[in-house]
């Protein structure tokens, strides 16, 4: 692996320049089209590659618009190399940044061009209703390879940071997010946090079924209830509903209050629902409010309330050419208590499927899921209940999927055969090197890292990465999976370290 001198030069100046090198140097130009401080006292540069640590250089000094600041370091030659480099004010403030990842050959020169990197922050919590100003949100810099932490910075300081990196990192309720910046640029941070609250379920009942603001089996030793904000209102207000040996439901601010629904005169009615053509297997009606959808019927009662936005959801089976089970919900419009459907089903042709795979369909506003297992057919035609624009996703054991976009006039899916694959994945004292391979046409990713109930969730990685360097955020290594959308948004394939089970 040969060496390269790296020259940098300075030059403030409104118009690009070149700098000079040697035969086998990599020059560096700095270019900033504005000037905010009269002079500067410090310039930084860092170079980072897979295979060794980064390299940092500064200078420290009184430059002026138009000085030459000249670096000389010994770059290891190859791909994919990390270049970052910050101007400081006379307060010492990184008030310029700029990164590049480039390959190194000799004899090249590098155009940086240098962003005001002092930009707003915003931090908000995500609740059902609406989003709520939050002031004391921590958050990092980080470098685009996700090894090196540039800076930190707290909502509560500031409202505004020195985004010198290409990731800004901050911990909430769901685990660790990591958002990609393009360039310094004004962002919004969305907080979802957590709430533990008291709670004991009525007296005589063991256990409960429950959804709304949380979902899942609750039992009489429960003390405790953890909810998310974006399943309560902005006031803290709670909605749940249950079944236990019949319909249960509270409403309420920071608290869990269950009381037995259908006690008083007028607050249940009689549901009535009846279908034409497809017959479903069954059916359960579900209130909507603010976002919070929870069941609300029992038998051939449910819970009526003016306010409440009512969907059914229809559960039914398909069997040809793939067995498969279908959760599909319907707004009911102004409804009272009586309603009669027609089930339209949809012809969906595909090809291209290989053996084994399970195949997943689902739309995009989260009211129709469809899964089942496709043994040995590589194409068929299914019939769905659903009109709206899906995604089909075959899934296989390996862990690998490859879900294609469905229009909602289109009826063929034919899935390509794109290629994703993690080719390093290992745990070092320092940093998780994921290393992945990709075709041509596969632009941006995502990543998510999990282990034992915390997360890490990079919501976009640049198309001309093929490796991260994640400073050491887990104690073991951690679950990944890694998602990858084609140049046209018309399919993903995903990899997961956690294999599909049949």
């Amino acid at each position: 692996m040969g060496l390269l001198k790296l020259a940098l030069c300075v030059l403030f100046l409104f118009w690009l320049v070149a700098c000079g090198g040697g035969q086998k140097s990599v020059d560096i130009v700095l270019k900033l089209n504005t000037s905010i401080a009269p002079y500067y006292t410090k310039v930084s540069i860092r170079v980072s590659g897979e295979e060794f640590e980064p390299i940092v250089q500064t200078k420290e000094g009184i430059f002026y618009p138009g000085d030459k600041v000249s670096f000389s370091v010994s770059v290891p030659e190859g791909s994919e190399r990390l270049i970052e480099s910050a101007i400081y004010d006379p307060e010492g403030n990184p008030v310029y940044y700029a990164n590049k990842t480039v390959d190194l050959q000799k004899d090249t020169t590098l155009i940086m061009d240098m962003k005001p990197s002092q930009q707003s922050v915003s931090s908000y919590e995500v609740f059902a209703d609406k989003w709520k100003p939050a002031k004391d949100v921590d958050f990092y810099l980080l470098s685009e390879d996700l090894y090196s932490l540039n800076a930190n910075f707290s909502t509560s300081q500031s409202e505004s940071a020195y985004m010198v990196g290409s990731y800004v990192a901050y911990y909430d309720g769901k685990g660790w997010r990591l958002r990609y910046l393009q360039e310094p640029s004004n962002t919004e941070l969305l907080i979802y946090r957590k709430y533990n609250l008291p709670f004991s379920l009525p007296e005589g009942i063991s256990s409960m079924e429950v959804y709304g603001s949380y979902e899942g089996v609750l039992s009489a030793k429960d003390t405790f209830l953890s909810v998310s904000s974006e399943k309560m209102l902005s006031d803290g207000t709670l909605i749940f509903t249950g079944y236990a040996d019949g319909l249960f439901y509270s409403v309420a601010k920071n608290s869990v209050n269950f009381q037995r629904a259908c006690q008083e005169e007028g607050e249940c009615k009689v549901l009535d629902v009846h279908f034409t053509g497809e017959k479903p297997d069954a059916y359960r009606l579900f209130g909507e409010y603010a976002g919070i959808r929870f069941p609300v019927s029992y038998r051939e009662l449910f819970v009526y309330k003016p306010y409440l936005t009512y969907y059914l959801q229809v559960l039914g089976t398909v069997k040809e050419p793939c067995v498969m089970r279908y959760s599909t919900f319907i707004k009911l419009q102004n409804f009272t208590g009586s309603a009669l459907l027609e089930m339209k089903l949809k012809s969906i042709n595909f090809e291209g499927l290989s053996p084994s795979a399970k195949l997943r369909i689902y739309s995009t506003d989260g009211n129709f899921t469809m899964e089942g297992s496709c043994e040995s057919s590589a194409r068929g035609v299914i019939q769905i209940p659903y009109e709206g624009e899906l995604y089909v996703e075959a899934g296989y054991p390996n862990g690998k999927r490859i879900g294609v976009r469905l229009a909602p006039g289109d009826n063929k899916v034919s899935f390509p055969q794109a290629n994703l694959e993690v080719s390093k994945y290992e745990l070092t004292d320092k940093y998780i090197l994921l290393k992945f391979k990709k075709d041509s046409d596969l632009l941006w990713c995502s990543l998510n890292l999990s282990q034992e109930g915390t997360e890490l969730t990079v919501d976009r990685i640049p198309p001309w990465r093929s490796y991260i360097k994640l400073i050491r955020m887990f104690d073991k290594l951690p679950n990944y999976t890694l998602r990858c959308y084609s140049k046209d948004g018309t399919y993903y394939v995903e990899v997961s370290s956690q294999k599909v089970l049949y």
